[in-house]
């Protein structure tokens, strides 16, 4: 499988920062699996950047209950 990635917004100050964007996952074949947004947010420590929460979102339509729950 493969991945790509777009960033659509980056914001940074105050020693925080959050970003969002899309993705596209492709198959062997090259054929798209899923696609969707994503969004995470960082703090900056001494050592770097450090992801703090990192949201994805498929745009695929929710599955559906093929049998009403009894």
């Amino acid at each position: 499988a493969k991945i790509k990635i777009a960033v659509t917004m980056s914001v940074t100050g105050g020693g925080v920062g959050h970003a969002m964007g899309t993705y596209e996952l492709m198959g062997a074949d090259g054929k798209t699996l899923d696609h969707g947004k994503w969004m995470n947010a960082s703090n900056k420590t001494k050592d770097g950047w450090r992801v703090q929460c990192d949201i994805w979102n498929s745009d695929a339509a929710a599955p559906t209950p093929t049998e009403k729950a009894k």
